[in-house]
């Protein structure tokens, strides 16, 4: 494989695609308002005892400029499969969609601060709060057996096909996180760079990371740093394996270029494309 030394304006180039610390303060800040809020067990939401915790680009530290979104998963005390969603916290209540989002949004819609910024609807697959930074808030709950909130998967509402389905976010942060770590710390870079590129040329779609957090729970999306487009058909997300690249040519070809990588500092290696039919 042919190896290429990255240049000083390379690294000039990348240091550029990182926020600048007064959007990570502001992000943190907005973060820390909103859980405070939803997870008041005084407040509109409490009865559903929502834990909430970041999901996307935000946490994967895959965000670039000036952090688009801030992506919040908000587990509720529910169960599905089961009538409406499940029961809520032992109160035997039956719990829809709409009730559910309703619950969720009704202490931002209580404060001045962010009841004029909070927009979600019927189809709507999160609560948008869009403070310049956006906060895409996703309600979620707990698959049918589980009571524990660190364990996957969830269960999300899917409005396009009004039915629920798993949902995976920590799964996703774990295998970026190995995939970083096999890659000599080069893989979250490459992932910047290709958010840079799809932004710098309008493209449509993205890698689910720096998506949103509805679209990054669904384990169908792929996590490779290139656009559903290109992946979806090919690449698969297992939750206990983790990425499995698939057979297509085009997909392994890309596959090796954005994520082969040498261990040594400052080397990435070009994998070749592959010639086997897809």
């Amino acid at each position: 494989m042919a190896e290429h030394s990255l240049s000083n304006h390379f690294t000039a180039f990348f240091r550029n695609l990182n926020p600048r610390p007064s959007f990570v303060s502001r992000a943190a800040s907005e973060h820390a308002i909103v859980t405070r809020l939803i997870e008041n067990t005084g407040g509109e939401a409490g009865q559903l005892a929502p834990h909430c915790f970041l999901q996307g680009s935000y946490k994967q530290d895959t965000a670039i400029y000036t952090i688009n979104d801030v992506d919040i998963v908000v587990l509720c005390r529910l169960w599905q499969p089961s009538s409406g969603g499940g029961s809520g916290g032992g109160s035997g209540s039956s719990w829809d969609r709409n009730r559910i989002f309703n619950a969720i949004a009704a202490p931002l819609l209580t404060d001045g601060r962010y009841r004029d910024k909070v927009r979600f609807g019927p189809t709507s697959m999160c609560i948008k709060v869009d403070l310049g930074i956006k906060l895409e808030i996703l309600p979620v709950v707990y698959k049918s057996g589980n009571d524990d909130q660190d364990k996957e998967p969830f269960r999300l509402y899917r409005p396009e096909t009004s039915t629920w389905e798993d949902g995976y976010a920590r799964y996703h942060q774990s295998w970026l996180t190995w995939k970083n770590q096999q890659t000599g710390g080069n893989f979250i870079p490459a992932v910047k760079v290709f958010e840079h590129l799809r932004s710098s040329w309008s493209l449509e779609g993205g890698y689910p990371s720096t998506s949103s957090a509805c679209s990054s729970a669904c384990p169908t999306r792929c996590s490779l740093a290139a656009p559903p487009t290109t992946f979806t058909r090919c690449c698969r997300i297992s939750p206990t394996v983790g990425p499995t690249p698939g057979t297509g040519r085009k997909c392994r070809r890309l596959v090796a270029n954005a994520t082969s990588s040498s261990p040594r500092s400052g080397r990435w290696q070009v994998g070749a494309p592959s010639t086997s039919p897809s």
